[in-house]
């Protein structure tokens, strides 16, 4: 597949910078701009709408320009389809500073004398040994499973995120995020309580490009190499631009490449799209219980020694949606951007999702999990 980047800007000049360094076999061979001083930009001809003969078989035009809805429209009028011969390239553009923010990351670490290494999917692949995954979020429906259930649990294999460290299953991988602003206080807490266990698995940091200084001073200790990713965002503002970033980075091959594609709102989205890129049939969402603030940990039935650990608590168990699932002028809940990547990711490559526990808000739009524990 050839690519058309539609805008010699300085958004075209960083998507293509993007292309060239992330994307293995992309081949770029020309601007479209409606300026026609430009000839050349960035080593490439370019070319007007109407001298540009498009194939659509064989190529894929980005628009890399701020006046999307305008260019869009000269496109439909000329029979092309959003979606499938053209898409809208500028997340790709954030794309490449989200690489180049996590570089900067490196940097900062290392003066601050930490070492650490960067984790690719070959990496992850050696720890894979089943077709199932299990996702396990730290929702109080967690604390109805019973040994049978736990034990189906550990034939698998299963990630951990964030708080779920404090439970006494041991996961398959596990991995948090650093905050993008605020208090520190949950980091600080998630990196004491990694460095309390000695029979974890750490597979990677994500969101390290928000690292600021000091926030790794538990690991001050550590005598292996602190694991991050790169790692680029996607951004599910609405469900039409949700999408296009979906097909795009299908098209261009973005889940099977090293980089890692990360999903807001928070974990959870990331970790689903890891057991695409992972090649994973089956993805059960376990303690993703989203209909209320409550954590497992904060059950007084479970027992947790509160010397060795620092967890959030939550002495008032607050009624409705969990914060993720709250839609926001940014950000779509995580009930519609799972449905959006069941949709173009999961169901065309034959992947099924699942909902562990019926008292899940999300048991209304997923199939509930079937335990088969004879």
């Amino acid at each position: 597949m050839r690519y058309i980047l539609y805008g010699a800007s300085n958004m075209g000049k960083r998507v293509l910078k993007y292309l060239r360094t992330y994307i293995q076999d992309c081949e770029v061979v020309c601007f479209i701009d409606q300026d026609e001083n430009k000839r050349i930009f960035e080593g490439l001809p370019v070319f007007s709408i109407d001298e540009f003969n498009f194939r659509k078989s064989e190529e894929i035009l980005i628009v890399t320009s701020q006046y999307y809805d305008s260019i869009k429209e000269n496109l439909l009028n000329k029979g092309l389809k959003e979606n499938e011969n053209f898409f809208y390239g500028e997340f790709l553009y954030y794309a490449l500073e989200d690489m180049e923010a996590v570089d900067d990351a490196q940097e900062r670490l290392e003066k601050e004398g930490f070492t650490c290494s960067y984790i690719n999917k070959d990496t992850l692949l050696k720890k894979k040994m089943s077709e199932k995954l299990f996702i396990m979020g730290s929702g109080s429906s967690i604390n109805e499973y019973t040994p049978d259930i736990w034990n189906y649990i550990k034939e698998n294999d299963s990630w951990g995120f964030n708080y779920f460290l404090v439970h006494p299953f041991i996961p398959t991988y596990y991995s948090f995020e650093v905050p993008n602003k605020g208090d520190r206080t949950v980091l600080s807490n998630l990196i004491f309580n990694y460095m309390a266990r000695d029979d974890y698995p750490l597979d990677y940091i994500k969101d390290v490009r928000y690292v600021e200084k000091n926030d790794f001073r538990f690991f001050e200790n550590k005598k292996e190499s602190i694991p991050i990713v790169k790692d680029t965002s996607l951004y599910f503002k609405n469900r039409v631009e949700s999408i296009n970033q979906l097909k795009l980075i299908e098209i261009l091959g973005g889940l099977d490449e090293e980089f890692f594609v990360r999903g807001r709102p928070g974990s959870l989205i990331s970790i689903v799209l890891n057991g695409i890129k992972l090649g994973y049939k089956e993805i059960i969402l376990c303690g993703v219980d989203l209909n209320n603030s409550d954590n497992f940990y904060n059950n007084p039935n479970f027992k947790i020694d509160l010397e060795k650990y620092r967890i959030p608590i939550n002495n008032k168990i607050k009624k409705g949606f969990h914060i993720t699932q709250t839609p926001t002028p940014d950000c779509l809940g995580t009930s519609e951007i799972l449905g959006i990547i069941d949709e173009i990711l999961l169901k065309p490559r034959g992947i099924k999702l699942y909902i562990a526990s019926s008292t899940s808000l999300l048991s209304r739009d997923f199939e509930i999990y079937n335990w088969d524990l004879t």
